[in-house]
């Protein structure tokens, strides 16, 4: 007799209990995929058009556009894209913040003029613009003004579209390509302190308290402060006023002229204006109306290199240490990039609230306090290395993010990759003795390979299309972007 494999009655009825029992838990979880697959259909939402109510003379208006990532764009409005038919050339903005509340809310009010050329013809203007209350001039939120010889439309229709952040203005007949044309607005904007645009900090000095005016661009927060084609590529020239209480000093990326006592308003006050910035992105522009002090020195013929910082700070010898290296290092990446820095000034700032570390404004770099100030007396020598590699990275920035700037946000990582990497190079510059270099794969490498290999991690580079709202691209800003 052939060998066999034998099992008992007990164990056999058990094997049946159990295999009827896995085909019961199949059917069910079937049933229950098959419910959840249907709740989850999306449908697509009705579109409403923009919004025909004639706006007061300040005004916001209600955003008239739902666009979701379901919803493929039917409106120009609807991208959050600029289109690639106008070019600014040049803005001119003066803006007056109040550091005293009124009824408890702080405000600044301002007017902007851009001009811009006419790439492709079109009958559109699409403008960042958010959390601005824009006056309306004849119903309209802004003026348009041809010039050299170009004709202006007539403008048709103008709304502010909330989902995109664009001020929307429709006209009555195309501008024309090649021509060049004005678009002017006057706005009134709170002075939050939401650490983003142009935005106020607050600090107490001797039991006062004393209000900052400052900003933060990047990414996208430049049309906070004031309407303007917001996108790194969109880059133009600068020119900046600033009207501000009496005994205190505005900034910003140029040069200040000499400032002028005025009265506006009944209210005495000082107006600087700035020399035109370089070409650059709107997420670089920076200004601020401040109660500092400062310590400088010349870094050559033509550099001015000041750290500002709260009076006491500053008194207490706490920018001392960044002053003395700022000068080597601006030295050590002009020889690195063989190329000279190219403006007359580098203002770095001490911030008592900064969202980041740190901010590369082109001449007037915006710190926290930690990471530019250090006190001999109470700072480690961890935030001593904390200071210098900061400082450098920064400095690493006036040329490359800077000078040559990524196209758009999906490639942030070339800016900020590099800037990780020769901020290393800069701070062994200034101290050779510390040997820094050799805690790059330490402090960089190994952090981010942890986080690399978490599900959450994402590509270094994105496609573009991947990449579009100001959510979207504020979640690059991480140690993947920077270390990696």
């Amino acid at each position: 007799m052939g060998k066999g494999f034998y099992i008992s009655k007990a164990v056999a009825v058990v094997g049946v209990v159990v295999a009827i029992s896995a085909v019961a838990t199949i059917i069910a979880l079937s049933v229950v995929y098959s419910q959840e697959t249907s709740k989850n259909e999306v449908t697509t939402p009705s579109t409403e058009g923009p919004s025909t109510t004639t706006p007061s003379t300040t005004t916001t208006t209600t955003p008239s556009t739902t666009t979701t990532a379901s919803t493929t764009p039917k409106e120009p409005w609807e991208n959050y894209r600029l289109p690639d038919s106008l070019a600014p050339v040049s803005y001119n903005v003066s803006l007056w913040p109040r550091l005293e509340p009124n009824n408890s809310l702080y405000i600044f009010t301002g007017h902007s003029a851009v001009i811009f050329r006419c790439v492709k013809e079109t009958d559109l203007i699409l403008i960042h613009s958010n959390k601005l209350n824009l006056t309306t001039f004849q119903g309209h939120h802004a003026k348009l003004t041809g010039l050299d010889g170009a004709t202006a439309p007539g403008l048709s229709k103008t709304w502010l579209e909330g989902p995109t952040q664009y001020l929307v203005v429709q006209l009555s007949s195309k501008l024309e390509a090649g021509k060049s044309y004005e678009l002017y607005t006057e706005f009134v904007g709170e002075l939050a302190d939401d650490l983003g645009g142009f935005y106020r900090s607050e600090y107490m000095e001797d039991g006062v308290k004393k209000v900052v005016a400052t900003t933060q661009m990047q990414p996208t927060d430049a049309r906070k402060a004031f309407p303007c084609f917001d996108e790194p590529a969109m880059k133009a020239v600068f020119h900046m006023t600033l009207t501000h209480p009496r005994g205190t000093v505005a900034l910003a990326n140029g040069m200040n002229y000499e400032p002028v006592n005025i009265t506006v308003m009944g209210q005495n006050v000082t107006r600087t204006s700035f020399e035109p910035t370089e070409i650059m992105s709107t997420y670089l522009l920076a200004f601020v109306v401040c109660d500092f002090g400062f310590v400088s020195r010349a870094a050559g013929a033509d550099v001015l290199i000041r750290i500002w910082a709260r009076r006491k700070a500053i008194a207490e010898g706490q920018a001392d240490y960044a002053l003395a290296i700022t000068g080597n290092m601006l030295r050590f990446f002009e020889h690195y990039y063989n190329s000279s820095y190219p403006l007359k000034k580098s203002d770095n700032i001490a911030l008592p609230d900064f969202s980041a570390g740190a901010m590369e404004n082109w001449g007037l770099i915006t710190y926290r306090e930690t990471a530019l100030l250090y006190n001999p007396a109470m700072s480690s020598n961890g935030d001593k290395e904390w200071v210098a590699t900061v400082i450098s990275h920064e400095l690493a920035h006036m040329w490359f993010g800077n000078l040559v700037t990524m196209k758009w946000w999906n490639d942030l990582w070339l800016n900020e990759g590099f800037a990780t990497y020769v901020s290393y190079l800069g701070a062994d510059s200034a101290e050779p003795s510390w040997n820094i270099k050799d805690l790059t794969v330490l402090n960089e490498i190994h952090g981010v390979m942890a986080v690399d290999a978490l599900a959450t991690s994402h590509p270094l580079s994105s496609k573009e299309e991947d990449i579009l709202k100001p959510e979207d691209i504020s979640q690059l800003f991480d140690t993947i972007t920077y270390s990696k």
